[in-house]
């Protein structure tokens, strides 16, 4: 690969990677109150990504703190999800993504 092919692949990587960000948390989904979420899943040190269902409401735990959220927004299909974004700041200290599949009107 030459040296402009390997900049083209870098830009395109950057471009959907900054595209992801600058989706607003509001159109990926809604925060709701822990009680209503229908999974648990604790955050550990190891934990790198998380899968999730369209529709479908996670409760996040990590450091004693916790949040929920129902990924259903109509940019939450098939997306990959930086939780950091969605988390009470300094909750999550590491980048761990939710895998959003299988919204109705794509799956």
């Amino acid at each position: 690969m030459n040296k402009f092919s390997a900049l083209l692949a870098i830009a395109g990587f950057a471009t959907a990677v900054s595209a992801q960000a600058a989706i607003p948390a509001r159109l990926l989904g809604t925060p709701v109150p822990d009680s209503v979420a229908s999974r648990v899943v604790t955050i550990t040190p190891n934990t790198d990504s998380i899968n999730a269902k369209w529709g479908h409401s996670i409760e996040f735990k990590d450091h004693g703190k916790s949040f929920a959220y129902e990924f259903d927004g109509p940019h939450a299909d098939d997306a990959r999800v930086n939780l950091e974004r969605l988390a009470p700041a300094g909750m999550i200290n590491h980048p761990v993504y939710a895998y959003v599949a299988g919204s109705p009107v794509n799956g």
